[in-house]
């Protein structure tokens, strides 16, 4: 039960990272549009 709760948490966590990575990207991109208006 613990290991199975483990690799929840562990997918929960790479899910947060790749949407991180994502919000990121998404403001670097709005930085690069601001800067050419």
């Amino acid at each position: 039960m613990k290991i199975h709760l483990f690799f929840i948490t562990l997918t929960c966590k790479q899910k947060y990272k790749d949407m991180e990575n994502v919000v990121k990207e998404y403001s670097d991109v709005k930085g690069t549009i601001k800067s050419l208006i």
